[in-house]
């Protein structure tokens, strides 16, 4: 099962599977955080968010997409998104890139594709000149934070708020030296 695993450039093909991985990993990771009108919200623009996905995936000296997928049932099993440039006002103006997306099916978890996929991003970031990125997450998704600090992030003082259905939600950076 593990073995039959393969990681490659995303394709627009992938838009649909990319877009139905995001969704369940992001309701897994905030289902005890986001009431459900958040998922609803999701489920009802998700078609949009498909078609759109062109405009995300880029795979040049700007912006890079890699999917792990089984090649048995050519499920994606995990996806990494990432700008060389923080799309963050703060970050960028710092000269950080950003991890922007990574996502992990739930039953492919602990087997290290996350970190697979990093690593890819890593020298992604290196060989476009990169020094530092950052990567973004709600305060309250600790099982996230522990990877990042497993990958030896660092917790940033900077944060910031956002407000999902009138509920305000502190988002927290961990910053990595490259």
């Amino acid at each position: 099962m593990i073995s039959d695993v393969i990681i490659r450039k995303g394709k627009l093909e992938d838009a649909r599977q990319y877009i139905s991985l995001q969704d369940s990993v992001f309701r897994f990771a905030h289902k005890d955080v986001f009431p459900p009108e958040v998922f609803h919200e999701r489920e009802m623009d998700k078609q949009k968010r498909i078609e759109e996905f062109s405009k995300d995936i880029y795979n040049d000296k700007k912006r890079m997409t890699y999917v792990a997928e089984d090649q048995d049932t050519e499920e994606l099993i995990g996806l990494i998104s990432g700008d060389l440039i923080s799309n963050n006002d703060y970050y960028k103006q710092l000269g950080y890139a950003e991890l922007t997306d990574i996502y992990i099916k739930l039953t492919y978890q602990r087997f290290k594709f996350g970190t697979k996929l990093k690593n890819i991003f890593v020298d992604w970031l290196k060989q476009n000149g990169a020094t530092k990125f950052v990567i973004k997450v709600l305060e309250d998704n600790t099982r996230a934070r522990r990877v990042f600090e497993k990958w030896g992030g660092v917790l940033d003082e900077h944060s910031e708020s956002i407000v999902v259905l009138d509920v305000e939600f502190k988002e927290v950076f961990y910053i990595f030296d490259l």
